[in-house]
């Protein structure tokens, strides 16, 4: 777990070096490009705390509503949104009324297509995941859009880093 640890701290540095446009540095000749693991499995072991926090978003999180909802968890890097998430994520109470689920990590280099295929990817049952690799914008938007009009689906988009990839993900394709 320290392990684990330290290397998402430094995948969190290295992050905040690309923020404030420090660039060059090489590690064996290599530029470093950050990359953040998640262990799910970790998570249930190790938490501890925060039993009303869960509990308000377990509420939260099943409120029927015919309208898709967004929750967000927000603050400075470190505080463990991620974990949270993971913990909400992985719930018996969150995971049984759900059909479907996606986990996409987005972090600063924001690629629409591919969150979106991502997403799409894991909604879909196996054997029609291979299908995705090929579409573009306009049918992933309405794979997206009918996979959720069939299935109750939860999405975590984890790591997003600004508010305009935020607007460019729920932007709709119009003909």
């Amino acid at each position: 777990m320290e392990i684990n640890g330290i290397k998402a701290n430094l995948a969190d540095i290295q992050q905040s070096l690309l923020t404030f446009g420090i660039t060059g540095l090489e590690q064996a000749g290599e530029t470093v490009v950050p990359q953040r693991i998640f262990y799910f499995h970790d998570v249930e072991k190790y938490f501890v705390g925060m039993e009303k926090e869960i509990d308000q978003l377990i509420s939260d999180l099943m409120k029927k509503d015919e309208n898709y909802e967004v929750n967000s968890l927000w603050g400075m890097g470190g505080q463990g949104k991620t974990t949270l998430a993971q913990k909400l994520y992985n719930h018996v109470k969150i995971r049984d009324p759900f059909e479907a689920f996606a986990w996409v990590c987005i972090s600063q280099q924001f690629d629409r297509e591919k969150v979106l295929k991502g997403i799409l990817k894991q909604l879909l049952p196996h054997d029609r995941k291979g299908e995705v690799s090929d579409m573009e914008d306009p049918d992933l938007v309405d794979g997206l859009r009918k996979v959720q009009l069939e299935k109750m689906c939860l999405i975590v988009i984890d790591d997003i880093w600004n508010v305009d990839s935020w607007k460019m993900l729920i932007l709709t394709h119009h003909s």
